[in-house]
């Protein structure tokens, strides 16, 4: 077959813009593909509560674990499973330090782990009061710090930190989780 002037040139023109249209799809599907995710970070929030039996059952845990039920906000209903890894008690002062590991379970399996420490000290006078020794519920607080070190399911990746609170009086113990996720 013998091809004209005019046929070759369209032919070539065919071919550069075959190229040319290749060369920015292959472009495009570069930088989707070699774009770095973007992480985003958040306020983190949870509260959960632990009663010790004398009004309501307490959760199932296991034997030395200490296990809590209530919500992380912006994620639902959660379990908060925690194994304390040091004690030290505070020479001079009713108060201990220590450090924990912990899980954070919510309703669809997912799971954020952290580590944390913090002070535990009797509130007031509570430590002195006739009977404390022996009695049941004197009032404690706990302040400390947790780092969030990853996660399953959507909070697979996780990172993060930030501040607990745990108030016990009675039959309750609260604890609050404050501070910030990064998802990637």
């Amino acid at each position: 077959m013998i091809h004209t002037a005019s046929q070759i040139q369209e032919g070539d023109h065919m071919r550069k813009f075959v190229i040319i249209v290749s060369g920015v799809f292959c472009a495009g599907l570069l930088a989707v593909v070699a774009a770095p995710a973007s992480a985003s970070t958040s306020t983190f929030e949870a509260t959960f509560q632990h009663h010790y039996g004398a009004g309501v059952a307490p959760p199932p845990c296991p034997t030395g674990d200490f296990c809590e039920t209530g919500t992380v906000a912006g994620y639902g209903d959660a379990t908060d499973r925690s194994t304390i890894t040091s004690v030290t008690p505070i020479v001079g002062t009713e108060c201990v330090d220590f450090t924990v590991t912990g899980t954070i379970t919510l309703a669809d399996g997912s799971t954020l782990t952290y580590e944390g420490s913090g002070t535990r000290c009797p509130v007031g006078n509570s430590h002195d009061a006739p009977g404390s020794q022996v009695s049941y519920g004197n009032p404690y607080s706990i302040t400390g710090a947790f780092t969030i070190t990853g996660g399953t399911g959507v909070f697979a990746g996780a990172s993060g930190s930030g501040t607990v609170i745990d108030y016990f009086a009675g039959d309750v113990e609260v604890t609050v989780f404050t501070g910030t996720i990064t998802l990637p």
